[in-house]
């Protein structure tokens, strides 16, 4: 889809997805604008969203991860002024190899994440990746969370604040404090290749 927009204004129902990418799926949107819907749009496993200076703004999520679906970001695209300004995960594992693309809003893991033995995951330079409590970022498999020189990659709690906004949306009434979540945790089957490079 080149150009256009997608307005749920007025959806009745919880499942007023702008973009539905179902497993197998694959959508193209470029100079797209997304508004009006729960989630702008929704990704399952398997599925592919391609986004080229899209605006995806006045939702409540901009992007929600049912599984862990392939998404790709270029040009300059807008996820701000939405209810929540993150993409929710809602999954708690993946196989293969899964990557998180440079957004300018965090990743919201509400569950927690595992990365299974065999399986990878590849975080985008200068992401932001929050954590509810009392939730952990298991690295069973490996983990390749290189940020390039100058850049970071940020790890925090949901009531922080200070990196990527008020993500757990209750404006100033929790704060971040050591034991929000529980880290980063790597096993004895965790992959030694694993890197964690310019993070915090």
């Amino acid at each position: 889809m080149t150009g256009g927009s997608i307005n749920l204004t007025g959806y009745q129902t919880s499942f007023g997805h702008g973009i539905y990418a179902a497993a197998g799926s694959t959508a193209g949107l470029n100079g797209t604008t997304i508004i009006h819907c729960k989630n702008g749009i929704l990704t399952e496993t398997n599925s592919t969203v391609n986004l080229t200076s899209c605006i995806v703004t006045t939702n409540v999520w901009p992007v929600y991860y049912s599984g862990s679906g392939v998404l790709t970001i270029s040009g300059v695209c807008d996820f701000t002024g939405n209810t929540v300004n993150a993409f929710y995960v809602n999954h708690s594992t993946h196989t293969g190899t899964w990557t998180l693309p440079t957004a300018a809003v965090p990743y919201y893991f509400y569950n927690g994440y595992t990365v299974a033995n065999g399986s990878t995951m590849v975080i985008g330079s200068q992401n932001i990746l929050k954590f509810r409590y009392p939730t952990t970022f298991d690295i069973r498999g490996t983990l390749t969370a290189d940020a390039a020189i100058g850049q970071n990659i940020f790890f925090t709690s949901d009531r922080d604040d200070n990196w990527g906004g008020d993500t757990n949306n209750d404006g100033t009434s929790t704060a971040p404090a050591v034991g929000n979540w529980y880290g980063v945790r790597f096993y004895n089957e965790s992959n030694d290749a694993s890197v964690m490079r310019r993070c915090k």
